[in-house]
């Protein structure tokens, strides 16, 4: 027989590799070895107790790899009888009747002395298998060269070449031990920064989640601290080994051991990565709400396909709807369709839900067939060249293709009445004036202010624009006609009938024109921040605040401060307050109004055909009422 060849080298300089100190190693080994000659105090040599102790080392620190000595039996067997298939024996251990092991469950191992018997090497265990299995094995059970590893007395018997180790790390340990603590310690002995280390960590760990999805975790792990090393320590060799890259299981009872291998085109669902990009862009409950539509319509058009074209779809869809200026990842399947209209042609590209085409501006019922009142027709002013349905016929122009908000058609009443204001005012004018019209009242500016005011209004994304019809219980319309000239903007209330709604959402678009065309160009968005912010201001300034701003700015006493809230619980609205806007003194009712009026957040409920056709003055009735002066763009 053969002396042991120690594989302390070996170990040593694998443990150098993956950064385990030599310690370690060492307190291991010599435990091992102590607890080996505790439990084998006769009977074993000691290159036998030397190869088991290193053996014991290296399938606890490098579990993924084969032992690369070579540990051989401590006695060789006898041979036996063919007749008599018992189970071989050693120098004074004791074996029992093969009847007795099995009826008892498990076998036992008992020294010479009268010891206890031993349980805690797993390895010098026998194995309870059947009478009827040993016998059908035959002579080729104590054959040294037999393929099939019998019992685990046979185990140390490295005669056929060893399998990989694919048991998983929850149960004996991660097969590739990581050097994030070896590749920290060597960057806080270089002085790198740790905010620039940990930020590399976290673009190689996206890099490699995104690219490398289908290989295991601990190759992802091992690629994304090799890309680390080599950014910071490029002339140096990372020491961490590759583990295998193909995702593997311990094979189990009754289950085939062969590794399940995934076909080449198979495709793997994005959300994680989108779930990323949406948390990023704060629009994770959104994200989140269209997949789940996304996946239901992917069941209905594909549900003889497989899984795979089913995601595929819908990661498709949900790509194009919130991240379609970055290339989609994925790769279609190049199989996958059974019993499905796109088996022939491929997967189109998904259009999005059927639910969420109109995201925003659902268009509003058609009216153009409805019956005007006559009360819309009549008008003081004249009788416009045109009739009513050449009015209605006016080509529309929609918008243009970037813009993501479909164009809704206009109520009849509001074309009615925008033919009616177009012939009594623009022939005075000329081709320059456009007009912007919003149920009740229109406002008259320059066409390139028109287009303007549209390029903002459809600056909004659909979300930002849902949001704010949320809040006001509405949905808001557009329409351009005559060639980009004129812009209609109108409300529809969610619920039939909810003339609270309605009128909120008129005086919303109204306040955001007179805004737009007194301080400068803002989105909707922008518009409805801004309100919300004032009224939350407003609401979060307790009476206490307020006297207490007050005093600061007036100097008053809290005797001052009495006598002042007493003469305002008196006088009520009626008291008189200063207008800054106006540079006058009147009642704080007449402020009110005038704030209302200035802000657009008026909720009158006025009649609509009434109001559509609007106040207009006469061309020859040389009256020079105020009201009657057309309001004219700043």
């Amino acid at each position: 027989m053969e002396p042991y060849a120690s594989q302390e080298k070996a170990i040593a300089s694998k443990a150098l590799r993956q950064g385990i100190q030599s310690s370690t190693i060492q307190s291991f080994f010599h435990d091992s070895l102590a607890q080996l000659r505790r439990d084998f105090p006769s009977g074993r040599s000691s290159d036998w107790l030397l190869s088991r102790a290193e053996y014991l080392v290296w399938e606890r620190f490098f579990p993924g790899d084969p032992f690369p000595g070579k540990i051989g039996l401590p006695v060789f067997p006898t041979p036996l009888p063919q007749s008599s298939p018992l189970i071989k024996t050693e120098p004074g251990i004791k074996t029992e009747p093969m009847s007795e092991i099995t009826n008892s469950g498990s076998a036992s191992v008992t020294l010479q002395g009268g010891d206890l018997t031993v349980r805690d090497w797993v390895h010098d265990r026998f194995d309870s298998d059947h009478v009827e299995k040993l016998q059908a094995r035959g002579d080729d059970l104590y054959r040294p060269t037999y393929n099939e590893n019998f019992g685990r007395l046979s185990r140390p018997v490295f005669e056929t070449p060893k399998l990989p180790n694919f048991r998983s790390s929850a149960r004996s340990g991660t097969v590739y031990v990581s050097q994030s603590h070896v590749i920290r310690g060597k960057a806080e002995a270089h002085g790198i920064d740790r905010h620039k280390l940990e930020k590399a960590f976290e673009e190689k760990t996206a890099f490699v989640e995104t690219n490398h999805q289908n290989k295991s975790h601990d190759w992802q792990k091992w690629a994304i601290e090799a890309a680390v090393w080599a950014r910071f320590f490029e002339k140096d060799k990372f020491p961490g080994i590759e583990p295998n890259s193909r995702n593997a299981s311990a094979p189990s009872r009754g289950v085939s051991d062969k590794p399940v291998l995934r076909q080449a085109g198979e495709y793997h669902s994005k959300e994680r990565i989108m779930e990323e990009l949406a948390i990023k862009r704060g629009i994770r409950r959104e994200f989140f709400q269209y997949l789940q539509r996304a996946r239901d319509q992917a069941r209905a058009e594909h549900r003889h396909c497989t899984s795979e074209i089913r995601h595929f779809v819908a990661d498709r869809m949900t790509w194009d709807k919130f991240f379609s200026m970055l290339a989609f990842i994925g790769v279609e399947p190049k199989i996958g369709h059974f019993l499905c209209k796109d088996d022939r042609t491929g997967v189109s590209p998904p259009k999005g839900p059927a639910s969420m085409v109109q995201y925003v501006h659902r268009p509003a019922p058609s009216q153009i067939g409805a019956n005007v009142p006559a009360s819309a027709v009549q008008s003081n002013c004249p009788a416009p060249s045109q009739t009513v349905q050449a009015v209605m016929n006016v080509p529309v122009t929609l918008a243009p293709p970037e813009v993501r908000h479909p164009s809704s058609q206009a109520p009849a009443e509001m074309l009615v009445a925008l033919g009616n204001i177009r012939n009594a005012y623009i022939k005075t004018e000329g081709d320059k004036c456009g007009i912007v019209m919003m149920s009740p009242d229109p406002v008259f500016c320059e066409v390139a202010k028109v287009n303007e005011i549209f390029y903002y209004f459809s600056s909004d994304d659909s979300r930002s624009l849902a949001a704010i019809g949320e809040d006001l219980k509405c949905v808001l319309h557009y329409h351009r006609t005559s060639k980009s000239r004129h812009l209609l903007l109108w409300a529809t209330s969610v619920v039939d009938g909810d003339n609270t709604a309605l009128n909120r959402g008129q005086a919303f678009l109204q306040g955001w024109v007179k805004r737009i065309l007194s301080f400068g160009m803002v989105t909707p968005s922008f518009y409805w921040n801004e309100m919300r912010t004032t009224m939350d201001s407003i609401a979060d300034q307790s009476p206490g605040d307020c006297w207490k701003e007050y005093k600061e700015a007036t100097g008053a006493t809290s005797v001052d401060c009495l006598l002042v809230e007493e003469a305002a619980k008196r006088e009520g609205k009626l008291r008189m307050v200063y207008d800054e806007v106006a540079d006058e003194v009147v009642t704080l009712k007449e402020l009110l109004k005038k704030d209302r009026y200035r802000s657009g957040a008026g909720s009158g409920a006025r009649p609509r055909n009434a109001q559509m056709l609007g106040n207009k003055r006469k061309l020859d009735d040389g009256s020079s009422d105020a009201d009657q002066t057309k309001r004219l763009c700043i």
